[in-house]
């Protein structure tokens, strides 16, 4: 059986893949690689516990929007959202590591600025 760590490298890959398709406008390749993201972050998020479990949730959550988008030809929104997701699958790796130190808060996901100082 695969571990949490394995599903979170290979939900990585493709989620990285899926970007470069996003960078070339090709929706159809952003959804194949972030479905793929999708399901090894499910896969780790069922494994998962604590702070690891959070950021994977958030992840999860990013990279459904992204296929979304994607399938409506959305493709710099979809890229946009894999971005936040690729993000969380990221401090979830950490997370699980013990790591944390430099934890960082992401707010909503929202980027309409909203008047807060960073």
């Amino acid at each position: 059986m695969a571990q949490a760590s394995d599903h979170l490298g290979k939900a990585l890959e493709h989620a990285g893949m899926a970007v470069a398709s996003g960078k070339d406008g090709q929706a159809e390749a952003i959804t194949e690689h972030a479905e793929k993201a999708l399901e090894h972050a499910k896969a780790a998020e069922k494994e998962a516990k604590g702070e690891e479990k959070e950021h994977l949730d958030v992840a999860i959550e990013h990279l459904e929007l992204g296929i979304k988008e994607s399938k409506e030809g959305n493709a710099d929104s979809a890229t946009q959202h894999i971005n936040e997701g690729i993000k969380h699958l990221e401090a979830a790796a950490k997370a699980e590591h013990g790591g944390g130190m430099d934890h960082e808060q992401h707010g909503s996901g929202s980027s309409s600025g909203g008047g807060y100082g960073h």
